[in-house]
């Protein structure tokens, strides 16, 4: 007597998907037409994208911008990258969680920068005073992190210290109305 104790078959492209599951949820059918959308909401800032030509989907955060920079002496730089526009009637909350070291890693700054801005019906751009939290200050010679308002325009720079290669790498989240 045989008995069958695995089988596997491969699903061909362009056959039926039964289901799809998230890690919260039930299990999703397909529709009457064997369509599954997976849709980001605009209030939470998340987007899918598919590409049909790499049968893939990205799920992307819309409120969040990450960059990698480096510096190798004490002049400002602004971090373009993280250039956050301020349209009109808007008011938003800007976090910037900051880590860098020096090249050999042997010293680092890291921690939380918040700032808040606005910009009026009138087209009228402010920048509230910022605020720092859990800083670790350990490199010498003190590297810095600023926000400044360039036209109408939330600008992030650092400032490394003299004849030191530092590498930065700053997360951007924001939440606005």
């Amino acid at each position: 007597m045989s008995q069958l104790l695995s089988t596997s078959s491969a699903i061909a492209p362009g056959s039926a998907v039964i289901e799809i599951t998230g890690n919260t949820g039930g299990a999703v059918p397909p529709d009457g037409v064997g369509n599954i959308n997976i849709v980001g909401a605009v209030d939470s800032f998340v987007t899918v994208t598919g590409d049909p030509g790499t049968n893939t989907l990205e799920i992307s955060l819309l409120n969040q911008l990450v960059a990698v920079v480096q510096t190798t002496d004490a002049t400002p730089l602004i971090v373009t990258a993280l250039d956050f526009p301020l349209t009109v009637g808007r008011a938003v909350n800007i976090s910037y969680e900051i880590v860098a070291a020096v090249s050999d890693y042997s010293q680092m700054y890291a921690g939380t920068l918040g700032q808040s801005a606005s910009r009026d019906t009138g087209g009228v751009s402010t920048l509230q005073p910022g605020f720092f939290n859990n800083f670790i200050e350990g490199i010498a010679g003190l590297p810095s992190t600023t926000c400044v308002l360039v036209g109408n325009t939330v600008r992030f720079q650092v400032t490394g210290v003299a004849a030191t290669t530092i590498n930065w790498k700053i997360v951007l989240q924001f939440l606005s109305i």
